[in-house]
């Protein structure tokens, strides 16, 4: 686990006796140095081709943003084209393709994701003049590059510009590495355990354990890379972005996309998911509203599913979750508002059947990320439902 690995360790401890005694204005180029050296001390391989998307997307104009997004989104795009038979048994872990000798570029995934936000941004007005330090600190903040959050560049900027370290940081910082690291090793590694019994699975209960072991195991797993990003962040005095609110104790399948990957989730929302309804609001679509949602709502979870690798798994995935927020939307505009006028609606009761529904439907989802062979994962559903 590269969080609690002796250099990576001894990386921070460098970079923050660095960043606690320079002026605060020569802070963002030391987390701008600190974040190359992680570089070519982790990924030496893909250092070059990480920093040239870096520079392309702050040197080319602004008029021109669609250059390096285009550029950026597409060297993501051929990195996860070429690892597509990935298996995630850990989203945070590098992405390595079984009998593939294309890694895909570490953090690249989250950089993408960040360079293109910073170049939408810029070409709107919206962050003002930013210099390459600044930049760079963002750009390269390492931290975040393992498994997130994806940043944004304004609320990085102030977190920055705000960042007074000092004991208190430290101790609220190495307190939520703990938190993470404790999550990883003792409750999600252990939970992938029983996940591991897949291959033999051959019984409705056998694979229903599994599938709900690996539905807290992912959670855990991702969630405790996020806290040590964050507590490792809090040791500067930079605030990121939390990542997770109790996704499980969601009510609806969209409640649940505001509290998981919430970083990822809000990116798509602004600038695939909302772009995408004003592009058919121009159409002839523009008469039929719930069609614009629907629509939306599928092309943006496969973005989401893209995202997470371009195998037909992910993508089922995505268009899944796709279509369980189009039918949502639906039920929002039809049968909820006829059932708000009974009591039971908004009773104790009802609310916990919608969190049991909830995470049955996500539950359920996960199977695509059990296995990459579409195949496979229809094989177990059948199993659970009794039928070999």
């Amino acid at each position: 686990m590269l969080f609690t690995e002796a250099r990576f360790v001894l990386l921070v401890a460098g970079c923050w006796l660095s960043f606690v005694n320079v002026p605060a204005a020569r802070r963002s180029a030391v987390l701008a140095a600190w974040g190359a050296a992680f570089y070519l001390l982790y990924a030496p391989g893909s250092a070059p081709l990480v920093f040239g998307l870096i520079v392309t997307a702050y040197v080319i104009p602004s008029r021109l943003w669609t250059v390096p997004a285009s550029l950026t989104l597409g060297v993501l795009a051929f990195y996860k084209f070429e690892t597509r038979s990935t298996g995630v048994s850990s989203l945070a872990t590098t992405n390595l393709a079984a009998g593939s000798p294309v890694l895909l570029p570490l953090g690249l995934s989250f950089l993408a994701f960040e360079l293109v936000h910073f170049c939408i941004e810029r070409k709107r007005g919206h962050l003002g003049d930013v210099t390459l330090a600044d930049y760079l600190a963002y750009t390269l903040f390492f931290p975040c590059r393992i498994a997130g959050p994806i940043k944004r560049y304004p609320e990085f900027q102030l977190a920055l510009s705000g960042a007074r370290p000092g004991v208190d940081h430290v101790y609220a910082g190495l307190m939520r590495v703990l938190i993470g690291v404790a999550k990883k090793v003792v409750l999600a590694d252990v939970l992938g355990l029983t996940v591991g019994e897949i291959a033999y699975a051959n019984t409705p209960a056998h694979v229903a354990k599994i599938v709900l072991a690996y539905t807290f195991e992912i959670y855990l797993d991702f969630s405790a890379y996020s806290d040590m990003a964050i507590g490792v962040s809090r040791l500067f005095g930079i605030e990121i972005p939390e990542n997770f609110r109790n996704p499980y104790a969601s009510q609806s399948i969209q409640e649940f996309w505001t509290r998981w990957h919430i970083s990822l989730s809000s990116w798509i929302r602004d600038y695939v998911f909302l772009p995408f309804g004003r592009l058919a609001f121009t159409t002839r679509l523009r008469t039929a509203p719930a069609a614009i949602a629907v629509l939306s709502y599928l092309v943006a979870f496969l973005a989401v599913g893209a995202w997470h690798g371009l195998n037909a798994s992910f993508l089922l995935w995505g268009l899944y979750h796709g279509t369980l927020l189009s039918a949502h939307h639906v039920f929002k505009r039809t049968v909820a508002a006829r059932l708000a006028a009974y009591a039971f609606y908004d009773s104790a009761a009802a609310k916990v059947a919608s969190v049991a529904v909830t995470f049955g439907f996500v539950a359920a989802g996960w199977l695509f990320f059990l296995t990459d062979d579409p195949h496979q994962a229809l094989r177990l559903v059948r199993l659970m439902a009794g039928r070999p």
